[in-house]
């Protein structure tokens, strides 16, 4: 039955209306799911997106290679670290069970990302194509089509590519490719064409924003450093297009690049690092045009305390530092960031300096009770962000959060409360193969009025991998507009529904289809609802 489902969208895909599509669903289905849900932020999309096709090799990798993944905190990054020291390589995946901190939720969503090593060397890839469309109002909207290829040739050299056909102006656009030697003599890598990058706090060498994420459970403080990657995503905004080298010691890291980004801005610099297992420390240089960028990063495990940080000087002027400390005290986890840059005057509202602490307290192993604190300054006033969050493991599986957050004008220049959010869920499995989840949630903003959610949403994995998830979400939104002495409110109803599937055909096929459906009525219009469909199907070949 399995295999059957699999087959009939296999086959639908070749009889969709015009081919249109975007890369978009690359992942497992476990990402797909938290990332509908917002549990995993769209800052960490471009690195689940460059180890799915280059695993982490976890007899090789050390604790700031184990951070890249959004689920592994730093303590935990070091526990495996320790583990591998202390008994030695794991034989399977299924090993890290072992360490202390891992559990069965951590696993399986690391478990396509990481690979234990030890295999001969031989050549494989992939080749994937993947057809998306967006319809609005019954018409049928624009789409993308695209196709991308990854061989790896006996662990030596990799070379890939990745283009779109746009509907329905037919368009064809070359996004992305790059060709990456792995191992010579001199140089341990060197890739030529579309890459990414970012190190310490992202500072100088970056592709996403510098913002740490405060808004899941699994979100840590610290900002993660990430090397430097192959693009292979369309999520990624910091694409360049150059050359970029990187050579490993003992000890010693070294890495040269030379590019031309997105603006059309020749850069060029490199990386020294210096790595121990316990820490790193970091000089970056960047040479832009006539501007010269330089700055030092840390990046120190001592015990349960992580100190970490980036200062970046443009010439001889001071230009931004970003800071942090982790700390854990028994069953208290707590961090505390700040980000300052002196010099730098915003034509737009984007905070200047901001801070952010972090207070994580774990009575038992099965509750969680979080606050995280975080003053912004922005140009006309102080924005102060405050969370909490509950969480706690009841019988049987079942598991009940909690959160509450607000944002307010300490400074009383606005409108004092400026947005306010309360959410409540359950979640739980079926022996294990079914997974559901419902959520409860309210957001109020001044400006735009208040609006409900309800979302429920149902995962089954067979035993043959074949994965289903159904989502439903409704919205029910008031809206306030005019003035606050003649204000006019209005009110619209969203439902949307969701259906992810992800399972094999044969071996070494899997298909990954996702379709939404939404629906929305406004109060105030006596118009036919607007009617709204997403497609995306993806097919994936690896040998």
């Amino acid at each position: 039955m399995d295999r059957l489902i699999t087959i009939l969208c296999l086959f639908a895909i070749f009889h969709l209306p015009p081919w249109s599509f975007a890369q978009d669903i690359d992942h497992t289905i476990e990402a797909v799911v938290d990332i509908e849900e917002g549990s995993v932020g769209s800052e960490d999309l471009p690195i689940l997106e460059a180890l799915r096709q280059m695993p982490l090799d976890i007899n090789k990798a050390d604790r700031i290679d184990w951070e890249q993944l959004p689920w592994i905190p730093p303590d935990l990054a070091q526990a495996i670290v320790d583990w591998r020291g202390a008994y030695g390589p794991f034989l399977n995946r299924r090993m890290l069970i072992r360490v202390p901190g891992m559990n069965e939720s951590i696993l399986d969503r690391l478990t396509p990302f990481i690979t234990a090593g030890g295999h001969t060397p031989r050549t494989h890839g992939q080749w994937r194509m993947t057809n998306s469309r967006h319809d609005r109002y019954g018409v049928q909207g624009n789409g993308r089509l695209g196709i991308q290829s990854d061989v790896n040739i006996r662990e030596r050299f990799s070379w890939g590519m990745r283009f779109e056909r746009r509907i329905p102006n037919r368009v064809y656009r070359w996004q992305s490719g790059y060709a990456l030697i792995h191992g010579a003599s001199v140089i341990d890598q060197f890739l030529v064409g579309r890459f990414e990058m970012d190190f310490g706090q992202g500072l100088i060498w970056r592709s996403r924003s510098t913002r740490p994420s405060l808004s899941t459970f699994s979100a840590s403080v610290k900002r993660r450093s990430r090397g430097f990657r192959p693009d292979r995503t369309t999520y990624s905004t910091g694409s360049n297009r150059g050359i970029a080298g990187r050579y490993n010691g003992r000890h010693l890291q070294f890495i040269g690049t030379v590019f031309r980004n997105k603006k059309g801005e020749w850069t060029h610099g490199g990386r020294w690092m210096w790595a121990h297992h316990r820490g790193v420390i970091g000089t970056s240089i960047a040479v832009k045009g006539k501007t010269y960028l330089y700055g030092l990063d840390m990046d120190i495990l001592v015990d349960r305390t992580n100190l970490f940080g980036e200062i970046v000087f443009n010439g001889r002027q001071y230009a931004v530092l970003q800071a942090g400390i982790i700390w854990r005290l028994g069953n208290i986890e707590s961090g505390l960031t700040v980000h300052h840059e002196p010099h730098v005057y915003y034509l737009d509202d984007t905070a200047k300096s901001w801070s952010s602490l972090l207070l994580r307290w774990k009575p038992d192993q099965r509750t969680v009770v979080q606050l995280s604190i975080e003053p912004q300054r922005k140009v006309h006033y102080m924005l102060l962000k405050r969370t909490v969050r509950l969480r706690h493991r009841w019988r049987y599986g079942i598991i009940l959060s909690g959160a509450w957050s607000q944002e307010k004008d300490e400074q009383q220049v606005g409108a004092g409360m400026i947005h306010s959010r309360w959410q409540s869920q359950v979640e739980g499995r079926i022996r294990g193969r079914i997974q559901w989840r419902g959520r409860l949630e309210r957001r109020r903003n001044v400006a735009d009025g208040t609006d409900h959610q309800l979302l429920i949403s149902t995962r089954y994995r067979s035993k043959e991998r074949v994965n289903l998830s159904i989502q439903w979400q409704y919205t029910l939104s008031n809206h306030v507009k005019g003035s606050l002495n003649t204000p006019v409110f209005s009110g619209s109803q969203r439902s949307r529904w969701t259906l992810l599937m992800k399972g094999p055909v044969m071996p070494g096929i899997e298909v990954l289809m996702r379709y939404a459906k939404t629906r929305v009525t406004r109060h105030a219009q006596l118009k036919t609802p607007l009617m709204e469909s997403d497609w995306s199907m993806q097919v994936s070949m690896a040998w």
